[in-house]
């Protein structure tokens, strides 16, 4: 980063962090460009190896889920349900990814995405367990250790998607300028 780029890219977080405070009818919208923003991550790094993947819908679906049913039956932190259910869709890519890995190109993205296809499809047919296309409502009772109304789960969940996102973003970037990194590059 430039001497030149370093205000600029501060002046711009700073914008990100004021507007959902400014304009709250954009908090939702803001946080669901940050989960794609994540998944383009994930693709990010797929490309680097060569490898193109259509199937990640599943993964944001399990995470999904996983948020859901553990909200309903536990009193857990935000926080802890969503990293817990992070961990279970890394859990299922890492199962699904064990049997993809071997193939290369179209065959990978088709079989990825025929895998995810086939979750979509029992999702719509297992309607009174996943509510469908509907999905599932969400009452977290605390995020981040305090208890939080309805109106402020929104902006919470936003920064701790930005905090998430910046993370992961930087930690991406480190990889790939690393020997491994470059490795991926070797592997296409």
């Amino acid at each position: 980063m430039s001497r030149r780029s370093a205000p600029l890219l501060l002046l711009a977080l700073v914008g990100v962090l004021v507007l959902p405070l400014a304009v709250p009818s954009l908090t939702y919208f803001l946080t669901m460009t940050l989960a794609i923003g994540l998944g383009a991550l994930a693709v990010a790094l797929l490309m680097r190896a060569g490898l193109l993947s259509f199937g990640h819908a599943l993964y944001f679906a399990i995470g999904a889920y996983g948020v859901a049913y553990l909200a309903q039956a536990t009193r857990l932190d935000g926080i802890v349900v969503i990293l817990a259910s992070a961990t279970l869709s890394g859990l299922v890519a890492f199962g699904v990814g064990w049997f993809v890995v071997r193939y290369r190109g179209i065959f990978f993205a088709m079989l990825n995405l025929a895998v995810s296809m086939l979750a979509y499809t029992a999702l719509l047919k297992f309607y009174h367990l996943t509510g469908g296309s509907d999905g599932l409502p969400v009452v977290l009772r605390s995020f981040g250790g305090g208890s939080l109304d309805p109106r402020h789960f929104g902006l919470a969940l936003f920064y701790f998607a930005l905090v998430l996102s910046l993370a992961l973003a930087a930690l991406l970037i480190r990889y790939l300028a690393s020997p491994p990194g470059f490795a991926l590059s070797a592997i296409r």
